[in-house]
């Protein structure tokens, strides 16, 4: 593999978009778009771009590769707003999927933060709650303590569902 290009040095500016230039390439060169494909290719590539948030400058499609020139824009403070979010859904997914994405996380009752935060049929969401906070707070030698979920673990793990792997909580209700 060649070394990645970068074609802005401001990169990791907190203000400026970024431009990458990505190819890829059929397995053993093979000529896999024909017309329909690459109509079907632009489609997708451009509900993606809705979805994304980046921008695909330029494009070049050919019968065993392709080639984007992508803008890929600094992300808000603080991420994407359930607003934002739920806008971009609608990029990819019907308005009825969009109308039955939750709100709000403790909204989501088939989930352990849902049920700690709502609580739950049975012992009104301590077993939800212990868990989380031993996920939590193991390495610091904390146990399965339900008691500790209002001192901040609830606050510090809708943080960390809001944040790195993306929102979790995008489920249907």
């Amino acid at each position: 593999m060649r070394k990645a290009r970068w074609l802005a040095e401001w990169r990791k500016s907190a203000g400026k978009p970024v431009f990458y230039h990505v190819i890829s390439r059929v397995v053993e060169r093979r000529f896999a778009f024909g017309p329909e494909e690459k109509e079907k290719f632009r489609a997708l590539m451009r509900l993606q771009e809705k979805f994304t948030g980046c921008r695909v400058a330029s494009y070049c499609l050919m019968c065993n590769h392709f080639h984007l020139l992508l803008e890929v824009p600094p992300m808000a403070e603080g991420g994407l707003s359930d607003e934002e979010l739920l806008k971009r859904l609608s990029a990819i997914y019907s308005e009825a999927f969009v109308a039955g994405v939750a709100k709000e996380l403790a909204d989501y009752r088939w989930s352990s933060y849902g049920e700690a935060s709502g609580g739950g049929s049975k012992g009104n969401g301590k077993t939800a709650r212990a868990g989380l906070v031993r996920a939590l707070r193991a390495h610091q030698g904390i146990g399965a303590d339900a008691n500790l979920w209002a001192s901040g673990v609830s606050k510090e793990y809708r943080k960390l569902l809001m944040s790195g792997a993306g929102v979790l909580w995008t489920r249907r209700l």
